[in-house]
């Protein structure tokens, strides 16, 4: 029975005519030469210029947005040098300073300081000389380094970026290219511009680019948290000694970094790891933090698109 209506339905679908609308005629060569269709061939290539045009539409909206978006990029942006009142010649290296009243880079008895395993040797908790029985950090350390970690503040730079005078530049230029545009599709389509709503357009192509800049925003941004990066902290003294055997710090080249911090708090500082593997940037966030360092924003990429693991890595500072 169904082989049977499946056949019927194919044969009242195959002798589908419509002669008052697309022809006349009642073959189906009548009505295929009068520009009819009848079949689903027919009705494919019927729909094809269709398809054609908006493929085509949207490669040139695509072009028009990138060539846009490289002309923004194109232009220099603003260079704002930090306000630094003192000089940072002494942040460079004795043998390119030789005459800076003031070194932070290693001297010769910071070299031969020994370097420490961190996941054995705790700053803020461990059995120490001045450690008693009542404190709970000698039974817990690890717990306790965690969170005994110098806390910063890390402010949501986000929504400030949205406000920025380069951001809102590129949005203007953006509205005005898109009311250029639809005036040109009104000349080219034969109307008159004159009816044209030039404001109530812009400001409707203002809030959708306003949303795609937001949205990009979202995905670029970090939230980096203290809470996020204490959890993360206890979670890596006790993962990490499972597949390496200790994490390494020159205690000479922390305090070097805390030096130049101290003399110079509103230089950025900037870490340049190996990249031999992906455990050398939380190596580097891990390091930094028990020693009461401020964490850096690491540039995570795609590593940013992993579901869950991407979040965590947002909540550390990656971005």
């Amino acid at each position: 029975m169904v082989d049977i209506i499946s056949n019927r339905v194919q044969e009242a679908y195959g002798s589908f005519r419509l002669p008052g609308m697309f022809g006349t005629g009642g073959t189906t060569q009548t009505v295929e030469a009068a520009g009819g269709f009848s079949t689903y061939a027919m009705l494919k290539r019927f729909g094809e210029p269709m398809r054609r045009e908006r493929q085509m539409n949207k490669d040139n909206e695509r072009k028009r947005r990138e060539e846009s978006l490289y002309q923004m990029k194109d232009s220099a942006p603003p260079h704002v040098m930090p306000d630094i009142r003192t000089g940072t010649s002494e942040l460079a290296c004795r043998f390119c300073t030789p005459n800076a009243p003031v070194q932070t880079q290693l001297d010769d008895a910071d070299r031969r300081r020994t370097a420490i395993d961190i996941l054995r040797v705790t700053s803020h908790a461990g059995r120490r000389t001045d450690s008693d029985a009542t404190d709970w950090g000698v039974w817990c350390p690890h717990l306790a380094q965690a969170a005994r970690v110098k806390k910063f503040d890390y402010p949501q730079v986000a929504g400030a970026v949205m406000a920025e005078d380069r951001v809102q530049q590129a949005l203007d230029t953006a509205c005005d290219e898109a009311v250029n545009e639809k005036r040109q599709e009104l000349i080219a389509a034969g109307q008159s511009d004159e009816s044209f709503d030039e404001d109530s357009y812009y400001n409707q192509m203002l809030k959708k680019h306003q949303k795609r800049a937001e949205r990009v925003l979202i995905g670029m941004r970090s939230k980096l948290s203290h809470l996020a990066l204490t959890i993360t902290s206890w979670v890596l003294y006790k993962l990490l000694p499972c597949f390496i055997s200790g994490v390494a710090a020159h205690p000479g080249q922390v305090d070097m970094i805390k030096r130049a911090i101290a003399a110079h708090p509103d230089a950025p500082l900037i870490f340049l790891p190996l990249h031999r593997s992906h455990l050398d940037y939380i190596m580097v966030s891990f390091i930094l933090l028990n020693h009461d360092i401020r964490c850096p924003l690491v540039a995570g990429g795609d590593n940013l698109r992993i579901p869950v693991f991407g979040n965590i890595l947002r909540y550390d500072g990656a971005f």
